[in-house]
């Protein structure tokens, strides 16, 4: 017997996820490299100029860069800064017939609910459905960037898909997707995404800081570890000599425990903590013969990026050319 759409869920559900889909046509575009393609979706529009994020790695080697929608020639677009920690980059173009994607934050999201992941790595806007299998608190990159939020949506992220999006059931933007920090792909959410955004279309870079040290994880003793609440500190093993470290007296055989109020058990650690406090005076927490103290420090502020991720390696080591 013939239903009609009022009185069939699973019609209504599909006319309102082909909706979504379309809506996305003006603000994802496909992102050519002179070897690749991705996707990207468009941050803001102003001026005359959209500003569009993509992902870090595919750029990795390519001089040229350029956009495209639907059936339209690719346009060019030029890279305005990128973050390899967070494997987001920034590229300026044309606005055209592009309008800004609708972020919506991400602390809402709960284990269960129905997302949708679009991608665009051809002429059309693809997508997949699934489903929100487990959200967790705050975590860090392997190169120590702060994420906001850890989300983790069943199946694997489809090729060409980095630098798409995550949306909900209303079609707006709760995170932008990558295969290279995590295997299998993960989402950076909206709050970890406008914050690299900004600072990047500002100032064409991430803050990194400089502190000039180098360090090797050491467990800390029974006691001093339950007074401090964590089991391993960085022993400083070297200190650059003139570096602001040097400058604030750190010397070898320190025990760093946290740096700006952010503990340090390992090099992630201490590059996020270290880079957060990039161009500003924060307090280092030592142990030194055998008793703790704490000392004002300066972060230096080094130019460009930082570390490049290796070309066609994504979540720790995928096959070249097999991550898009």
């Amino acid at each position: 017997m013939k239903t009609t759409n009022a009185k069939n869920p699973l019609a209504a559900l599909n006319t309102f996820l082909a909706q979504i889909v379309a809506g996305a046509e003006s603000w994802l575009v496909r992102v050519e490299t002179g070897r690749r393609r991705t996707t990207g979706v468009v941050y803001r529009v102003a001026d005359g100029e959209a500003l569009i994020l993509t992902a870090a790695h595919i750029l990795a080697g390519d001089d040229t860069v350029s956009i495209a929608t639907g059936d339209e020639a690719a346009r060019p677009a030029r890279l305005a800064g990128w973050d390899p920690r967070t494997d987001l980059a920034l590229l300026r173009a044309e606005v055209g017939s592009l309008t800004a994607a609708p972020f919506a934050a991400s602390d809402a999201v709960q284990a269960g609910h129905l997302v949708l992941t679009l991608g665009r790595p051809g002429r059309r806007v693809r997508a997949t459905l699934g489903m929100v299998s487990a959200v967790g608190g705050p975590w860090q990159t392997g190169h120590g960037a702060d994420i906001a939020r850890y989300l983790d949506i069943d199946g694997r992220l489809p090729e060409g898909f980095s630098g798409g999006v995550l949306v909900d059931a209303e079609g707006r933007v709760l995170g932008v997707n990558t295969h290279a920090l995590l295997r299998g792909g993960t989402t950076l959410p909206t709050e970890t995404v406008q914050r690299v955004a900004d600072l990047l279309a500002a100032r064409g870079h991430m803050p990194r800081g400089h502190l000039g040290l180098g360090t090797q994880p050491v467990a800390l003793p029974a006691a001093l570890a339950e007074a401090e609440g964590q089991g391993v500190g960085l022993v400083v093993v070297s200190v650059e000599p003139e570096a602001p470290a040097a400058r604030a007296g750190v010397l070898l055989g320190d025990v760093l425990l946290a740096l700006g109020g952010r503990r340090v058990q390992g090099h992630g650690d201490l590059v996020g903590a270290r880079d957060a406090a990039a161009g500003r005076s924060v307090e280092a927490r030592v142990l030194r013969a055998g008793a703790v103290t704490t000392f004002e420090v300066e972060v230096g502020e080094r130019d460009g990026p930082g570390p490049e991720i290796p070309q066609g390696r994504c979540g720790g080591g995928g096959r070249r050319g097999r991550c898009g």
